[in-house]
């Protein structure tokens, strides 16, 4: 049996090897950055990604990092849409947005969803024995046995958790522990083994869904020329948007007439607080630490908690190598050596947090839809947002925050550009039923979505490790 799994990302690259492993013959495809680059030479398109350093928006500083400032600019031309209002993310590379981002894992808010995807045991042990969990404040504890926090008291008391990222902890150097910056320790900074799965190097344009009854063929670009291949199933993990323009462009005179279709993400808010029980130690995961959920007026809100050291180093260091600002790094190095004094001004940055504040889906109103061969995405919030968000929900957030010994330290939250947060789902839940079978005129065919495009739900909580497990249940359908 022929299986072709279109999309290189997180969830394509995991599904495909799950799928080789169990004997199957698989096709990976998707795009490699170098023949993207290749195809997009001679387009002198502008690129916009130089507003998105400005104090036009707040995003993480690793778009400051000239990898993802270069794979953005190629993909943004590579994969051609039009955002109005919507900063969207598309990579044009293997592992996807996990090359640069990698993931929170927080099993526990997201154990109902997991939960009730009933994984059987096999596929339990595939996921566990892949993918990496590392305990933040675990690894804290035994790393630096006279680091004092008082985490482990509050945690139960205030229900706040350690953050579950999927790191390497073999991999980790205490003394260099994962930023901003590129690491090895983080899954999926680097491409995964596919051991007998072939890759194959290309975009794929068009899925015939019309094919012969039983295979499937699909059109694809590898930047020499366009060949056509026949699978028995064809898996569409291209990410929300990608996979919607794949469908769209596929489905012709088939497509629902809908020129609009909802995008569901969570809109983003952000602010600066201090936990003054739970510091982190000088060498600490850049990486959120903690995470907190909170329940105010039915809206299920997800914080995840930055140390703010992490961010000034990122913001300041190219300034520390420039012999002008010697001065400055002698003075940071003084100030560090009294950073166990209270009230000391490292001491105090060590207990600062940027908080990520996650605001449910149903508060944004952004939609997706397919014009001249391009896709189109309108991005929106509830027409009450600025009213009921800012002006009442977040008093109650800051509130519920110091009752929790977290002290916010801003006035107002900043607002980060719609579609920020990345997460993004629904986009063809009119196209594909619960399993996430394609339909054309109410008859299944042999494409299955695997990626959150087809999946009504969107939990508040990074949903990567969701959407890992839903894939390879939806594997099953072969």
């Amino acid at each position: 049996m022929k299986i072709a799994i279109i999309g290189n990302g997180l969830i394509g690259s995991i599904s495909s090897i799950y799928l080789s492993k169990k004997g199957y013959k698989v096709d990976c495809i998707g795009p490699e950055l170098k023949k993207a680059k290749e195809k997009i030479k001679g387009i002198n398109k502008e690129t916009t990604f130089s507003k998105y350093n400005s104090k036009e928006i707040l995003v993480s500083p690793k778009f400051k990092r000239k990898d993802v400032i270069e794979n953005k600019r190629i993909s943004d031309n590579y994969f051609e849409k039009d955002n109005h209002n919507f900063f969207s993310l598309e990579i044009a590379d293997e592992m996807g947005l996990s090359k640069f981002w990698g993931a929170n894992l927080p099993i526990h808010y997201l154990e109902e969803f997991i939960s009730n995807l009933d994984l059987n045991e096999e596929e339990n042990k595939f996921l566990l024995d892949l993918i990496p969990m590392l305990n933040v404040q675990d690894y804290y504890k035994n790393k630096f046995p006279k680091f004092k926090s008082d985490f482990y008291k509050l945690r139960d008391k205030f229900e706040i958790n350690s953050s579950i990222l999927s790191i390497f902890q073999e991999r980790l150097d205490i003394n260099n522990l994962p930023n901003y910056k590129y690491s090895n320790a983080i899954f999926g900074s680097d491409s995964l083994k596919f051991n007998n799965c072939k890759r194959i190097k290309g975009k794929v344009e068009r899925i015939n869904l019309t094919s012969e009854k039983f295979l499937t063929e699909i059109l694809i670009d590898d930047g020499n020329r366009k060949f056509h291949k026949k699978y028995n199933y064809v898996f569409l993990a291209s990410g929300t948007i990608g996979s919607y323009r794949i469908l769209m462009n596929s489905l012709g005179e088939n497509r629902i007439y809908k020129l609009y279709d909802r995008i569901k993400h969570h809109p983003m808010i952000s602010t600066l607080t201090f936990i003054p029980h739970i510091p982190y130690p000088k060498s600490h995961i850049g990486m959120s630490n903690l995470d907190l959920k909170l329940s105010i007026d039915k809206n299920e809100i997800v914080i995840n908690f930055h140390p703010l050291e992490s961010f000034l180093k990122n913001k300041f260091i190219s300034s520390f190598d420039d012999k002008k600002f010697l001065f400055l790094k002698f003075i940071f190095l003084i100030i560090d050596k009294f950073s166990s004094i209270p009230f000391s001004p490292i001491w105090l940055i060590r207990r600062m947090y940027i908080a990520a504040i996650y605001l449910p889906s149903n508060l944004s109103s952004s939609y997706i839809g397919y014009e001249n061969q391009k896709v189109k995405i309108i991005g929106g919030l509830r027409s009450d947002f600025e009213k009921y968000v800012m002006k009442n929900l977040w008093g109650k957030i800051s509130k519920e925050l110091k009752t929790k010994k977290i002290f916010n330290l801003f006035i107002n939250p900043l607002k980060l550009k719609i579609g920020a947060d990345f997460h993004y789902s629904s986009s063809l839940v009119n196209y594909t039923d619960k399993n996430g079978i394609v339909k054309v005129n109410n008859k299944k065919t042999n494409l299955i979505v695997l990626d959150p495009s087809s999946s009504k739900d969107l939990p508040i909580a990074n949903p990567s490790l969701f959407f890992i497990s839903r894939a390879i249940k939806m594997l099953r359908e072969i």
